[in-house]
């Protein structure tokens, strides 16, 4: 795993400001991401990470919100995404190209911002609601009676079956008793 040295200095610094003060690091309470432009930054990332041309922006927002969320739950994930947003800022990401942003998202793959980040997305992203209806999820099934009547044997997205007999069936299945053993017999072996 390769750590940046800023975020090697932040978290040191951040550690080392916490104790002088005589907070003890599991005590200390960090607001991290609070900005709406922290919130776009960090869904900018997301969907770098995860594109899909027909989401909107309305489902990488509520991603963004739940790992500001979850990087708020513990002093931790609130210094990697601190240290981890002043890196996107540095570099500029929301301006980056598609190439240059997938680069960047490369680099970093490692690191615990980036875990962050991805570990909650797959999570979240893919659980929206509104996700669902774009991809046409009927969501869970169990409290609608199961999938049996809701879909189960919807198959609109292949073409009907041919349903053909084969020439000689008739013809075979019409024989002898003996014949049709003695066929039996020849496919066993």
């Amino acid at each position: 795993m390769k750590i940046s040295r800023r975020l090697l200095l932040g978290s040191v610094s951040a550690l080392t400001i916490l104790s002088v003060l005589g907070v003890k690091p599991g005590h200390a309470h960090m607001k991290v991401g609070s900005t709406q432009s922290d919130r776009k930054l960090i869904a900018s990332m997301v969907r770098a990470m995860f594109p899909h041309d027909r989401f909107p922006d309305g489902p990488y927002l509520r991603t963004a919100d739940a790992i500001i969320a979850k990087a708020n739950g513990s002093t931790a994930s609130a210094l990697t995404l601190r240290a981890g947003l002043a890196d996107l800022k540095s570099k500029s990401f929301e301006n980056l190209g598609k190439s240059a942003a997938t680069q960047y998202l490369k680099d970093i793959e490692g690191s615990p911002f980036f875990s962050l980040v991805h570990g909650t997305t797959v999570t979240g992203l893919y659980t929206d609601k509104e996700v669902f209806r774009i991809l046409g999820y009927e969501e869970a099934s169990y409290d609608k009676g199961g999938y049996i009547n809701r879909g189960f044997n919807d198959l609109n997205w292949l073409p009907e079956p041919r349903i053909e007999e084969h020439p000689d069936l008739a013809a075979f299945l019409s024989g002898k008793p003996k014949q049709y053993a003695s066929a039996t017999k020849l496919n066993a072996s």
